[in-house]
């Protein structure tokens, strides 16, 4: 709790900063937009939100009265996009409207029942574009996409995806990895509003380990870029960056009250309140308790409360000051880890290799084992544009993460059987570890309009990471980095906007914090990494696109390089195994390279019905961070820890169709075909030997993911397939029982997982609603395994939700 008030104090410190120069820099402006919203009869919308985007990303938004009318006013000279959206109409957005000092514009929104949504982001150049412009892949899912599948969990949103593999090591509340084109989970970004989301106490660094805790009640939309990203968000963003956007109301308070149940012993409840008070202070609230009392095998328990709040203040067009804070506790009954298995009599040969493997142990029940996870996100962004030429920005985000991992003596009579029958007796033992991982991040850019084509952003970064770790063994120990990182990119658009190029580069440079001394790591070493300081790391990104309008054609390229900063736990850490503590951290390690290129093309047909994509993608690994025996100056020998090693190649391509055909029924679908490859000598579990490169493990070559949804007047059934192929992955043994470690590679065999929802929404006033839903997961009841953990079958929940 001390590191939560932490960092607060930050935010409210700097939000006073920032506050107080606000009132300095507004002025008065007389510009306005305004206009009137209407469906294809030409009839009025009312209460049809409407949302103002200039080129820098401020935003400022308002309803449509009972005539459908709009209007903003205090609009400063310069460009901006308009966005249209009522419920039971497709999203519009309008041409970029280019705006004269103190001129106004009058302009119709029109509506359209059919057809397909049309987006403003700001995610693949942190500036606004329409999704039209993109010369990078990127799919956007809204709070109705969200709302119709009855998805609880920022994860689940992510499984139909094209181009990500997601895989949850058992049910609610299990780890969540995200991989993006044959990629690593450490190769993936999560931002909230923008703001970097990672745990600096996750062993390499990324959001895996407080994803699970990521849940929708305050979520307005996702939108998930793919391919390189670091020029502009930095470490970890190598495969791809999920943006989650936080729900804002606009005009009178409005929320909902929600209660599910079902299957696993599951109940979820949320409420979300959100409204803004003269349109210029927006607001947004979302809470929820997310409990399973049975798990997958009875005694998986899981408990989760979550907080998300966000504001946003706009006293001019030109000025936005936003803040998010998102707070979650959750508690989790681990289970222990899948192992392999001989033959009845020998089970555990082949760890000291006098015996075959016949098959792997699932994830068995371990009665007081358990994880507990406080996590708090806090960001403040400042916003200004000071002239049609001139803008700015300035953000500060905190992220603190608590983990402790406890297991105690206890473990299921079956391990006990074994590994007494293995060595004679079963070690009563047990650990208790805990992270304290802190990150703060400041965050400074500056956008300049050169001329009519160009627009070019410097900007600045700062990052300070600390990992404080507790084991029984070694102890306490602190940890800590500095990573300062310099970035600009030039957007260029020419021939009124039908052809865009993008151009972006960083250096980024670390600064470690040593402790003094550091078991199985020489003196002299530490010294020395004193002299010579930690590589920099370098990255540049290119992109173009050009858009036939007449026939509805975009064809994009996009070239980069991106770069993964080794973590603290790589750098430093130890690891505290019950009979074999040894330190496994490297502070000698340089960044992860990695080197992307992809082409693609877009297109759409039948009056924007119907719209097609297909990409192409290369990523070689050139260098990445792997276990291994690391030989340090002045060491006897070597010793096992992180080291830098090549990284192989993944390749493919990804075929997506986004489809209108009749009124009220929309389909999605999309496939994934990936050759990933990675450097390995090992053993297969069928006792055949890999030595030189074997498929990237836990990466399927095919994914294929379809979606559809059918909206009858009141009545919505949306029906969601996520299928598979077989994969490889290890699965390792107990080895600290033993003289040997194996870890031999399984073939896990593919599923086919669909889920089933279904609503009908009663009307009780003009705003008020209430809603009766039901949701059948696994629809098929497939039996599969997530690298050796066991997944929930056919699980049934139903709910009622009321909307006001």
């Amino acid at each position: 709790m001390k590191s939560l008030f932490s960092g607060l104090s930050r935010i409210f410190l700097i939000s006073c900063l920032i506050l107080s120069s606000i009132f300095l820099a507004v002025a008065d402006t007389t510009g306005r937009v305004s206009g009137k919203v209407i469906n294809e009869s030409g009839q009025a919308i009312k209460n049809a939100l409407l949302i103002l985007s200039s080129k820098d990303g401020i935003t400022v938004s308002t309803v449509s009265n009972g005539n459908g009318e709009f209007s903003f006013s205090g609009v400063k000279k310069g460009s901006y996009y308009l966005k249209a959206e009522a419920d039971g109409f497709k999203a519009s957005v309008s041409d970029e409207i280019k705006l004269a000092e103190d001129s106004s514009r009058e302009l119709d929104m029109t509506l359209r029942v059919g057809g397909i949504s049309e987006e403003i982001i700001v995610t693949a150049t942190t500036t606004t574009q329409t999704i039209d412009q993109l010369a990078k892949a990127l799919t956007v899912t809204t709070r109705e996409d969200i709302d119709n599948r009855k998805e609880y969990a920022v994860n689940e949103v992510l499984r139909s995806i094209p181009g990500v593999r997601l895989k949850i090591f058992g049910g609610p509340g299990g780890l969540t990895s995200i991989r993006f084109r044959g990629l690593f989970n450490e190769n993936s970004l999560i931002l909230i509003d923008g703001q970097r989301l990672r745990d600096a106490g996750d062993f390499r660094g990324s959001s895996q380990s407080i994803s699970d805790s990521l849940f929708v009640n305050n979520v307005q939309q996702v939108e998930v870029l793919r391919g390189s990203g670091s020029t502009l968000y930095g470490t970890t963003a190598v495969g791809g960056v999920v943006n989650i956007v936080p729900y804002t109301g606009v005009g009178q308070p409005s929320g909902e009250l929600m209660f599910e149940g079902g299957g696993l012993g599951f109940f979820r409840e949320s409420a979300r309140l959100g409204g803004s008070v003269k349109e210029k202070l927006y607001y947004g609230l979302g809470v929820s308790r997310t409990d399973t009392n049975n798990g997958i095998d009875g005694q998986d328990i899981f408990r989760d409360t979550t907080i998300s709040s966000n504001v946003r203040f706009t006293p001019t067009a030109g000025i936005s000051v936003s803040g998010v804070i998102n707070y979650s506790r959750s508690f989790f009954n681990t289970n222990d880890s899948p192992f392999p298995i001989g033959p009845l009599g020998n089970e555990f040969g082949y760890a000291t290799g006098n015996g075959p493997i016949t098959g792997f142990i699932f994830d068995l029940n371990d009665p007081d084992s358990f994880r507990k996870t406080e996590l708090f996100q806090g960001g403040l962004t400042l916003r200004h544009r000071v002239s049609d030429r001139v803008s700015y920005s300035a953000s500060f985000n905190s992220v603190v993460s608590n983990r402790r991992f406890f297991d105690g003596p206890g473990a299921d009579p079956l391990l006990v059987s074994l590994i007494t029958k293995a060595q004679g007796f079963f070690p009563v033992s047990s650990s208790d570890t805990r992270f304290r991982g802190r990150t703060y991040t400041f965050n400074t850019a500056a956008n300049v309009k050169l001329d009519s084509h160009n627009l070019l952003t410097v900007g600045f970064e700062a990052e300070r990471e600390r990992l404080r770790q507790v084991t029984d063994f070694f102890g306490r120990e602190s940890f800590a980095q500095n990573t300062y990182g310099f970035y600009f990119q030039n957007q260029s658009a020419y021939f009124e906007n039908r052809l865009q190029l993008s151009l972006s580069g960083r250096v980024q440079s670390f600064g470690l914090g040593i402790p003094e001394s550091l078991t199985s790591i020489p003196s002299q070493d530490i010294e020395r990494l004193r002299e010579i300081g930690v590589p920099r790391s370098y990255t540049g990104d290119g992109a173009i696109a050009y858009s036939f309008f007449k026939t509805g054609t975009k064809i994009r390229a996009h070239v980069g390089n991106s770069f993964r900063a080794p973590s603290l736990s790589e750098r430093f850490s130890a690891f505290d195994g019950t009979f074999r503590p040894v330190r496994v951290g490297n502070p000698f390690l340089r960044p992860e390279r990695v080197i992307s290129a992809e082409g693609g093309v877009d297109q759409s047909l039948l009056k924007d019905r119907l719209r097609l994509s297909m990409t192409y993608f290369y990523n070689r690994r050139q260098e990445i961070i792997a276990a291994g025996f690391v030989p340090f100056s002045s060491s006897a020998g070597a010793a096992f820890f992180q080291t830098n090693v090549a990284g192989g190649l993944s390749r493919g391509f990804e075929l997506s169709v986004t489809a209108n055909p009749l009124r009220g029924l929309d389909v999605t679908s999309s496939y994934l075909y990936v050759n990933s490859e990675i450097a390995f000598t090992g053993v297969r579990s069928d006792g055949s030997n890999i030595a030189g490169s074997t498929p990237s493990f836990s990466n399927p070559r095919n994914i294929f993911n379809l979606v559809i949804n059918q909206r009858y007047k009141a009545l919505n059934i949306n029906f969601d397939l996520n299928a598979i192929s077989e994969y490889d992955n290890p699965v390792f043994s107990p080895g600290e029982l033993f003289t040997g470690f194996a870890s031999p590679i399984f073939r896990f065999d593919g599923y086919v997982k669909a889920d089933l929802t279904g609503s009908y929404t009663f009307k009780l006033g003009e705003k008020t609603k209430l809603e009766l839903f039901a949701k059948v997961s696994n629809l098929f009841d497939q039996t599969y395994f997530e690298d050796g953990f066991q997944t929930p079958g056919v699980v049934a929940t139903s709910g009622v939700k009321l909307k006001f």
